[in-house]
This record gives structure tokens, C-alpha cells and sequence, in this order.
């Protein structure tokens, strides 16, 4: 700065705060979530960050098949190991996808669960459509939302979401999430 023009100086001033203040918020937006989900560990692949998170603190809007979360919860028990995250909106809690992998977890009575946490209602990455002949011609994020908030779900296959094609496998043992 000491080379600057006097005019520049305010507009550096601007650009630090500016800086400072995005990188401040994302830290303390982490921190929220970490204080919401207790301790958080991470898992930082190339293509995503899952974190383990606090199986009590995620919330459902669907129903399950009943003979998937069976064969699924099989599948699982054989592997030793989550093998796909779960889709979760960082500020709720809601479970946009990974439903029935949030019920063997249940069964297992596993404490965590491996999620990659979004900003749903913000991020236009994600979109939210509906499955065939599931009984409803459209949902919106906020549908989903106040659904996962409140005590009813939806049937299971209602919601799609457009950003899980993009999730990347994992291999998370059963043992780290005990």
C-alpha cells in the first residue's frame, strides 16, 4: 500500500473488508454447524467434503420402502462400510437424499452417518422435481423443507433431486461411525 495513490486506498480498504468479511462468515457458518451436529469430521475427496454428523440431528420428509432399507441394511452389514453420503441441507438438517441409508443407520444404531451438507434454498446446483405418478405435479425446496420440520412425511419416491447423480462413492467403516 505504501506505493498507492491516496484515491486507491479506499478501494483496497473496501476489497480487505469485503475478504474479510465473506472468509468470517464462512468460518462462522461452519462453526454453526458444527455447534448444531455436535463434533464434525471430515472427509475431503476431490469432488466433495463429507462429514460425519450426528445421526439425531437429520431430519426425514419421506417415507421408505420397506424391503429396500432390508436388502440395503444387507448390503451394508456384508460391505462393513457406507459406501454413498447422504444429501443434507447444512442449516436444517433435512435429508434430500439417503433416506433409507438414514434408516439402516438407525437399525444399526449407528451414532453418525456420512453426509455431504449444502445450502439447499441457496445453491442453484440442486433442483427439486418430482418422481412419476408419485401423487404430486410439482415441489419446491421450501416444500421440502417445512415437510422434514414438521411431524408427516411423504410417501416414499416423491422428491428428486438433481444434484445426487453428481455425489462420488465413499468408504466409510461402520466402525468410525459407532
Amino acid at each position: 500500500i505504501g506505493n498507492a495513490d491516496s484515491a486507491d486506498v479506499p478501494s483496497i480498504r473496501q476489497g480487505l473488508t469485503y475478504f474479510l468479511q465473506i472468509t468470517c462468515a464462512r468460518f462462522i457458518d461452519k462453526l454453526q454447524v458444527a455447534g448444531e451436529t455436535e463434533s464434525i469430521t471430515t472427509y475431503d475427496t476431490e469432488q466433495q467434503l463429507v462429514s460425519l454428523v450426528d445421526i439425531n440431528w437429520l431430519k426425514t420428509h419421506e417415507e421408505v420402502l420397506v424391503d429396500r432399507v432390508a436388502n440395503l441394511k444387507k448390503a451394508i452389514e456384508e460391505w462393513e462400510e457406507y459406501r454413498m453420503p447422504l444429501l443434507v441441507d447444512r442449516k436444517s438438517g433435512a435429508i434430500l437424499d439417503g433416506h433409507h441409508r438414514y434408516h439402516v443407520g438407525c437399525q444399526l444404531g449407528l451414532k453418525r452417518l456420512p453426509v455431504v451438507l449444502v445450502d439447499y434454498l441457496e445453491d442453484d446446483t440442486i433442483d427439486v422435481d418430482v418422481w412419476p405418478e408419485c401423487g404430486l405435479d410439482c415441489l419446491s425446496k421450501e416444500d421440502v423443507i417445512q415437510m422434514s420440520l414438521s411431524d408427516k412425511v411423504y410417501p416414499p419416491k416423491t422428491s428428486k433431486h438433481g444434484f445426487v447423480a453428481d455425489m462420488e462413492p465413499i468408504n466409510i467403516p461402520l466402525s468410525h461411525l459407532e
